[in-house]
């Protein structure tokens, strides 16, 4: 079994992962690169899934709990620029949905029209 010291060095190095991981998200959504955004949320889940404290002291003289803290916190701020940005491409994409399906309703009466239905 890990020592308590490597389960924190584990969980400190998943923070890490984490933080860029969401960082390069949020790069790729500002570039509308939505296909690479849903790839890295099976990482991203998967990394914040190991960041599980429990029962783990932490330390308050090496200040672990606190960097841990700090990035936690740089990772929700992250997400909370990246949710803007996920629900306007989601309402883009229902936009988009309705419009093509109003089109093929278009196509298909003008078919019928045409075949003197």
């Amino acid at each position: 079994m890990a020592s308590g010291s490597d389960e924190i060095e584990a969980i400190m190095a998943a923070a890490e992962a984490l933080e860029a991981l969401s960082r390069r998200s949020l790069e790729l959504a500002r570039q509308e690169d939505w296909d690479n955004v849903a790839l890295n949320e099976a990482e991203r889940t998967a990394l914040a899934q190991r960041i599980q404290v429990g029962e783990l002291a932490l330390s308050a003289e090496d200040g672990v709990g606190e960097k841990l803290f700090e990035r936690l916190q740089a990772i929700q701020a992250l997400d909370q620029e990246l949710l803007p940005l996920l629900e306007q491409a989601r309402d883009e994409a229902g936009r988009a949905l309705r419009q093509a399906k109003h089109s093929a309703a278009g196509a298909r009466m003008y078919a019928r029209v045409e075949q003197g239905e």
